[in-house]
């Protein structure tokens, strides 16, 4: 009986051994082929991440220069790859702090956003401890972190990769880029930076072109290089793009091209436009109609026309006008159904001091029933006069920065989609190309002057009779 349970004992204890030894095992070769795959970021994604990057995905992901500009075409995958590069970077760097900024901290967090599936696909493997909505730890000690786009935030942190989404559309970008050198300077670290083209008078420009940046290493890569099958571009998408811009050729330059466009024939250039767009600090994000707020409130209200949308864009007047709403509501949204959210503000808002409103084409009945609901309604007929007003009113507050935007691509792209041509008689004529619209243009254009009523704007406006 003895010998029997020494035998068992035994067998056991062999087992055991084995066991551990198998295990011990598999951890080394588990080990050995991390190691391996580590060494090599296409290796990376296609055997962790399950993603097999095109080929000038692949050359991007290859490159370990210091500097790089992405200046790829819109549906290439560029955040999408450089989600996957941040996270290799991370894993394979013990100790790495990469810090991600873009216009706005709520886009930097979407940047987070898009590396967080990766990244949960390497929970199980240890690699990755902990997926938060602005910060991705990993294993060894190094993390993915979105910050907002401050040059004060960005100079304290010892940063050891920083990624820049849509450098071209980040105001300061001249003090925010100063601050990213003298942060990376102390770790010798790596910069990319990506955006679409805007305008040339940029940072983003330089890095792309300049001689005085040439440590860069410049990637282009255009919808010809990003169709199917050697890109994630589908024609059907490609075809509806470019139907939809026909007649807007310099955003296709933009968009599609990936090339500067310059600002001929456009009403604010892209550089004034950016130049009012808040910062972080500022604080500055859109109020939902249904917020409840206080300040000194002032409306404009673009109704639909045709295939156009309402647009309501309010202002909070500060030292500075503060754009705190931008709302186009749903196509074929009804008067009745508008006029009603419009009173809701003045209910939740404390307090909207005036709404002026596009009067023409309403006819009598519609605008008294409005002026009803609406006491502080105020109409202005878009004669060629008046919107000639409205729109220089619009262009000298930006020119003298009395106003703040939060980030916000729609209304950018119509602000400088807004085009004007100049009449034998000296007149401005105002248009926006054919499949684009120019709602949020006009309806920030008489918030603004709403705004500034108190100040002469010179705009004659009628009241409804109430």
């Amino acid at each position: 009986m003895f010998t029997t349970l020494f035998k068992c004992s035994t067998v056991a204890n062999k087992f055991r051994a084995s066991a551990k030894w198998f295990r011990r095992t598999q951890k080394q070769e588990f080990a050995l082929r991390l190691q391996k795959v580590l060494a090599d970021p296409v290796a990376f994604c296609s055997t962790l991440l399950d993603l097999k990057p095109y080929s000038y995905q692949e050359s991007f992901l290859r490159d370990q220069s210091q500097f790089i500009a992405l200046r790829w075409s819109r549906q290439s995958g560029k955040t999408f790859i450089v989600a996957a590069y941040l996270l290799w970077y991370a894993v394979a760097h013990p100790n790495s702090w990469i810090g991600v900024i873009s216009p706005s901290f709520r886009q930097s967090k979407q940047v987070i956003q898009k590396v967080a599936p990766f990244a949960q696909k390497l929970v199980r493997f240890g690699l990755v401890v902990k997926v938060q909505k602005t910060k991705i730890e990993c294993w060894r000690g190094s993390r993915i972190e979105a910050f907002p786009n401050s040059p004060d935030t960005i100079r304290g942190p010892t940063l050891n990769v920083i990624y820049w989404d849509e450098v071209n559309y980040t105001g300061d970008d001249e003090d925010l880029y100063t601050a990213i050198l003298f942060t990376l300077g102390t770790t010798n670290g790596q910069f990319i930076g990506s955006s679409t083209p805007g305008a040339s008078n940029s940072i983003f420009y330089r890095m792309c072109f300049s001689d005085e940046y040439k440590s860069f290493s410049r990637h282009h890569v255009t919808w010809k290089q990003a169709l199917e099958p050697n890109g994630p571009l589908k024609q059907s998408i490609l075809e509806s793009i470019r139907e939809q811009l026909k007649h807007d050729p310099w955003r296709w330059t933009r968009e599609m091209e990936a090339e500067f466009s310059e600002d001929e024939g456009r009403w604010l250039s892209l550089e004034l436009i950016l130049s009012c767009q808040a910062k972080d600090e500022d604080a500055l994000e859109y109020l939902s109609l249904k917020d409840p707020a206080k300040g000194a409130f002032y409306e404009g209200l673009d109704l639909a026309k045709y295939q156009d949308y309402a647009v309501l864009t309010a202002v909070e007047k500060r030292e500075k006008l503060r754009v705190v709403c931008c709302h186009r509501f749903p196509h074929g949204t009804e008067y009745g159904a508008i006029i009603g959210q419009v009173k809701d503000t003045m209910t939740r808002w404390d307090k909207v001091h005036q709404v002026w409103i596009d009067q023409t084409g309403l006819g009598e009945y519609v605008w008294e029933d409005m002026g009803k609901a609406v006491p502080v309604l105020k109409g202005v007929k878009f004669t060629q006069e008046q919107k000639q007003s409205l729109a220089q009113i619009l262009r000298q507050t930006f020119v003298e920065k009395g106003i703040l935007f939060p980030y916000d691509p729609e209304l950018i792209e119509e602000l400088h989609g807004q085009q004007y041509s100049l009449t034998k008689a000296g007149a401005y004529v105002f248009s926006h190309p054919e499949g684009s619209h120019d709602d949020r243009f006009w309806s920030l254009a008489l918030a603004v002057a709403a705004a500034k009523s108190q100040a002469s704007s010179g705009i004659p406006v009628s009241r409804a009779i109430t």
